[in-house]
């Protein structure tokens, strides 16, 4: 379901189940886009989860002016912040955070993907890659298989493996440079 409609269901109709499916795509992703502010990881949970809670204990006052994306990025960045004023960490004259702040989260956080949106640009960019390399892929990052299984399943040496490992990464890279760190998860 479409993230604004998540919101429609969870601001008028006090819909629970639209609450966690917006929590369940959100929640990593913010996580890790907290983490251009704050190292510590349960400190970030602890941040994203009160901007949830938050949407959940105001829901009904709840005004959104663009989209919801650009609301949690928005609400995400203003809590780290906060969080780092408190704790004295960030003094006044240093704003260079806003500086490092990386390119899927440079605009007004319309550029904040979705778990989905992610995984259709890994497959997209897969896609691309000739059937042998996308094997090697699939067999070594999703079923975890070790080189010398691939190698043997493949009918190949493990150094063409190990070769072909090295391309697709370099080929990920390049093909998916914006969005690397969030690909992580």
């Amino acid at each position: 379901m479409d993230a604004d409609k998540l919101l429609y269901e969870i601001t008028v109709k006090d819909n629970e189940a639209a609450f966690k499916v917006l929590f369940e795509e959100y929640y990593p992703i913010l996580c890790l886009f907290c983490k251009r502010f704050i190292q510590d990881m349960e400190t970030r949970e602890d941040i994203v989860q009160g901007v949830f809670a938050s949407i959940w204990e105001q829901r009904r006052m709840l005004k959104v002016t663009s989209s919801i994306r650009n609301y949690l990025i928005t609400s995400a960045r203003n809590a780290c912040v906060n969080y780092l004023q408190r704790s004295s960490r960030l003094q006044s004259t240093d704003f260079s955070y806003v500086e490092n702040i990386p390119i899927y989260a440079r605009t007004a956080g319309d550029d904040l993907l979705s778990l989905n949106e992610l995984e259709q640009l890994l497959d997209h960019a897969l896609s691309k890659l000739p059937e042998e390399y996308r094997l090697v892929y699939e067999m070594s990052r999703v079923e975890k298989r070790r080189n010398a299984d691939v190698a043997h399943h493949l009918g190949v040496s493990e150094k063409t493996v190990e070769r072909r490992k090295k391309s697709i990464e370099m080929f990920l890279r390049k093909e998916l440079k914006d969005f690397l760190p969030l690909l992580t998860l």
